[in-house]
């Protein structure tokens, strides 16, 4: 699995302090699986982040997924939990929330 970010630069609240940070992130690479129930799946990705400079690592994320596929497996909807983690695999902030996307069509009009 591969999810993909513009570059540019974020500011997260990250921290003990949660100040503001100025982060870039990696692609996501990770794996999915279909779960035992029909139509359903889960995945996880992780991301590198990068301090605003683009070189030095700030640590990484890690994003789990359980979500369902349309009955015509063109689009899917997803329950996300994303954990921002700094270099000693601390976690610095922990948001959720919901994914969704669309498949690509090898006929494309």
């Amino acid at each position: 699995m591969l999810e993909t970010d513009s570059p540019g630069l974020v500011s997260l609240p990250l921290g003990p302090s949660q100040e503001l940070v100025p982060v870039i992130f990696s692609n996501g690479h990770g794996a999915w699986e279909p779960t035992p129930e029909s139509g359903k799946f889960a995945y996880l990705y992780r991301k590198i982040i990068y301090q605003a400079d683009g070189l030095t690592p700030f640590g990484t994320t890690r994003t789990r997924a359980e979500g369902t596929v349309s009955t015509d497996g063109t689009t899917f909807e997803a329950d996300i939990t994303i954990e921002f983690l700094d270099t000693t695999g601390q976690a610095a902030l922990v948001a959720s929330g919901t994914a969704t996307g669309t498949r690509i069509s090898v006929a494309q009009p």
